[in-house]
């Protein structure tokens, strides 16, 4: 069984006001490498990093799989380039943008999977139960996940298929702690 992530990194960070939120510090690594490297060190195949050009330095030490999209795209086109791209039994969609995913969220998406049910789509969710990110998708699912449109990524996939979603709960928050604005980072930081 072959399991792959799809990190999106992408976006233009408008909310940040000038910054680059994928290139902001933590513990001396930009947050795009941190959540490259925790994605390579939990228990996938491949992982693939779709990113814009000024951003793939800063991944030169990580043997991933760079997709280089062009800038300022909705979201739907770069998740339709990176499935376009990957070869696997399923693909789990992660956000960069989340520095609290670690290895284990990965990891339990991964136990989760049956491929034996190629239509079961898993969730990761906070301990509250909210829905967030990670997202593994069956390969069964490759098809629509290209033919999405607008800046939801896959949310019309999931709701579309509802009867299928099955939530993996992960401890805290980390779930849906992303960081999209100055104020953000700041909270982050304390």
């Amino acid at each position: 069984m072959k399991v792959d992530i799809l990190l999106l990194a992408a976006g233009a960070s408008r909310r940040m006001r000038g910054r680059d939120k994928m290139l902001e510090l933590i513990d001396s690594e930009t947050l795009l490498h941190r959540s490259a490297r925790i994605a390579f060190e939990s228990k996938v195949n491949t992982v693939h990093i779709v990113t814009i050009k000024e951003r793939i330095l800063s991944l030169a030490d990580l043997d991933v799989d760079i997709i280089d999209a062009p800038a300022n795209q909705p979201m739907s086109n770069s998740l339709a380039m990176g499935v376009a791209n990957i070869n696997c039994d399923a693909v789990i969609l992660a956000l960069a943008d989340m520095p609290d995913i670690t290895p284990d969220h990965y990891n339990l998406l991964i136990s989760a999977f049956d491929p034996t049910e190629p239509r079961n789509i898993w969730r990761a969710v906070s301990e509250d139960g909210k829905a967030g990110h990670p997202v593994l998708f069956p390969c069964t699912y490759f098809a629509e996940l290209k033919q999405i449109s607008g800046d939801q990524g896959a949310r019309s996939v999931i709701k579309n298929n509802t009867k299928h979603v099955h939530n993996v709960k992960t401890t805290g928050r980390s779930a849906i702690c992303d960081l999209d604005t100055p104020e953000d980072w700041q909270n982050w930081r304390k």
